[in-house]
């Protein structure tokens, strides 16, 4: 599934080609990926396309906001006259020709621009809420965004006070705490911060916290610049693979030498997913 890195690269994307834009026509092929009435979004402008947490947010005027979550295969594709990807799944069978047997939503702007929402395995949704829809859902869902200026290390200090007994990386993961981390950055964050993903959150030192933090901020600002990582099924903005999966130090590396240290990099299954780790640079203690 995508994570920050990546949907921000797709959102960035959208709002590139999209804003100050307008739907005449929304097709529904599947009504079980689509949540309200798509005559709303008719003829209103898209004044931005931006991201919260792992959520890509169409922003119409008069405070209209189409909610679009990828989920593992969801993806878009804008076409102006020549195809362009939007971002999203990889899978040359849902690029190569649209509309086609996975195409699941269509939004006409005009004959020439058509916006088309692909999805391989039908776990993705889209849909419209008003302003005080979608302030409640983002209040109530997703805790707060680790690269905005309200994340600082007393934010993170009493996310962790009120974490119990969980271990660090669910709290990474926990997206009512910290939106936006998912399976492979909070590898790659725990990594780079030296901390054990099986460490119970309140057993963090002040210092390996400060440490923590930076790495969040260091790990997910490095993945936006290199795209985002394309381990399985996204390309980025133009269609093209990320290229952050070259860089990174821990995902996926299991039975491979630790950079740092050479010693052997292990994957357990904590929280219900596969979990990497070095044991000589991320003691358990």
């Amino acid at each position: 599934m995508p994570e920050l890195p990546e949907v921000e690269i797709i959102s960035q994307g959208l709002d590139k080609s999209l804003k100050g834009k307008s739907f005449s026509k929304i097709q529904i092929l599947d009504k079980n990926r689509f949540i309200g009435n798509p005559n709303i979004l008719l003829n209103k402008k898209i004044k931005k396309v931006y991201r919260r947490a792992k959520l890509v947010i169409f922003e119409f005027e008069k405070d209209i906001y189409l909610l679009a979550h990828l989920k593992m295969t969801g993806q878009f594709i804008y076409i102006d006259g020549k195809k362009k990807i939007a971002g999203g799944h990889i899978s040359p069978e849902l690029v190569e020709k649209v509309p086609n047997k996975h195409t699941r939503i269509i939004f006409f702007i005009n004959k020439d621009q058509i916006l088309y929402f692909n999805d391989l395995i039908r776990y993705s949704w889209l849909k419209i809420v008003n302003k005080k829809e979608i302030d409640n859902i983002l209040k109530k869902e997703f805790g707060v965004e680790p690269l905005s200026e309200e994340f600082n290390i007393e934010v993170l200090k009493e996310i962790i006070k009120k974490s119990k007994n969980s271990n660090i990386k669910r709290v990474l993961t926990d997206q009512k705490k910290i939106a936006g981390i998912g399976n492979i950055y909070s590898d790659e964050i725990l990594y780079n911060a030296g901390i054990n993903p099986q460490r119970k959150a309140q057993s963090l030192t002040a210092q390996e916290i400060k440490r923590l933090f930076n790495s969040i901020k260091k790990v997910l600002l490095f993945a936006i610049e290199k795209e985002g990582s394309s381990i399985k099924n996204y390309v980025n903005s133009e269609g093209k693979r990320g290229t952050m999966q070259d860089y990174l130090k821990i995902y996926g590396k299991d039975g491979e030498k630790c950079k740092k240290c050479g010693s052997i990099i292990k994957k357990i299954k904590l929280n219900g997913r596969g979990t990497h780790f070095c044991p000589n640079c991320q003691p358990i203690k």
